[in-house]
């Protein structure tokens, strides 16, 4: 019995052997990149994790079963992935919490841009911006519904412009961009001069909410923003 299950165990522990390196890579793997700031990195930290803790699991059941030993690698690799998943679950709560702070304050800057984002009013490179109200109309059988964004700004520049010279207005529901409709031409307004803008722009359904964002005409990596959510079914601005 022992000469023919001798060669057997042999022929085991090369790929014993692997297995329990590739669990010690995985979980250096996931500690690594655990404690970055970046949800889909972080998220990527605890699937690798979970995928090191299961590998290792299984490594050391065959282990102790076939040869009645446990590789140094695979613990290792089970220790790894454990600190890795602890990591994951505590970077993941900060972020939540620290964002939350963020969109609290009278402004929050995304931790990926430097560019502010306004609640409801602020101020742009070259008007300041507040997003004031909406009414909605809603469709029949022939036309979708609309609705109309009331916006009011100041030219804060040294030369005359037209609200689209300075601002570029878009919608957004349910992730989607709204098509505008009937843009009237805009009036020009002297520089420290105050001026009221509808808008008017095709719901894609009568009922979920929107989110009105306001910036610069001219786009850039350090955009400032004026963002204002609305509850079309009500009316009216949402708490963000």
């Amino acid at each position: 019995m022992t000469v023919s299950h001798q060669p057997q165990v042999r022929k085991k522990q090369p790929l014993q052997l692997v297995l329990s390196i590739v669990c010690l890579v995985i979980g250096v793997m996931s500690l690594a990149v655990s404690w970055i700031k970046v949800p889909m990195i972080n998220l990527m930290a605890g699937t690798l994790a979970l995928v090191g803790l299961v590998l290792s699991i299984i490594s050391l059941v065959k282990m102790a079963r076939d040869t009645r030993g446990i590789h140094i690698f695979t613990i290792a690799g089970a220790v790894f992935s454990v600190i890795a998943l602890l990591v994951t679950i505590v970077v993941s709560s900060t972020t939540a919490a620290a964002n939350q702070k963020l969109v609290k304050a009278p402004y929050f800057q995304t931790p990926y841009s430097s560019g502010k984002m306004y609640k409801s009013e602020g101020q742009l490179d070259n008007a300041y911006l507040k997003i004031e109200d909406i009414s909605v109309t809603p469709g029949d059988k022939y036309f979708s519904p609309t609705i109309s964004v009331r916006v009011k700004w100041k030219n804060t520049s040294d030369d005359e412009k037209t609200f689209f010279d300075a601002i570029s207005i878009k919608v957004l529901q349910n992730g989607k961009r709204l098509t505008d409709r009937d843009f009237h031409d805009a009036y020009v307004a002297a520089p420290n001069s105050w001026r009221t803008e509808e808008l008017i722009f095709n719901l894609d359904n009568g009922s979920s909410d929107i989110t009105v964002i306001g910036a610069d005409n001219v786009p850039s990596p350090n955009q400032d923003k004026v963002v204002q959510k609305f509850s079309v079914r009500a009316g009216k601005a949402l708490e963000q």
